[in-house]
């Protein structure tokens, strides 16, 4: 099952996306303390990408997270996230919605 694999963590340099979380999470694991392999992952993801809120469900949280990606476009302008856009969960304190 594709999770979300053509979808990138946009903060520059983060290299999390929804490929790897898909590689992931079908690489079987192995069993601790046994060196056995187990079945494919069924724990907890290890990363969550959260989308960007829409300009009608919050746009002064949106206008927030844009201010905190801190990039800009190839034209020099402020970049704007497309529906694609994605934060990981390496970039949220205790993973939660709440950019650091």
């Amino acid at each position: 099952m594709s999770l979300s694999g053509h979808r990138n963590c946009c903060i520059v340099g983060c290299s999390n996306s929804g490929s790897k979380l898909n590689k992931c999470l079908s690489q079987p694991y192995i069993i601790p303390r046994t060196n056995q392999r187990g079945g494919k992952c069924t724990g907890t993801a290890p990363l969550k990408l959260f989308p960007f809120p829409t300009i009608m469900q919050d746009i002064a949280k949106r206008r927030r997270w844009i201010k905190l990606v801190n990039r800009k476009g190839k034209d020099g302008k402020n970049w704007e996230p497309n529906k694609h856009s994605r934060i990981c969960s390496d970039h949220f304190p205790d993973r939660n919605v709440l950019p650091k």
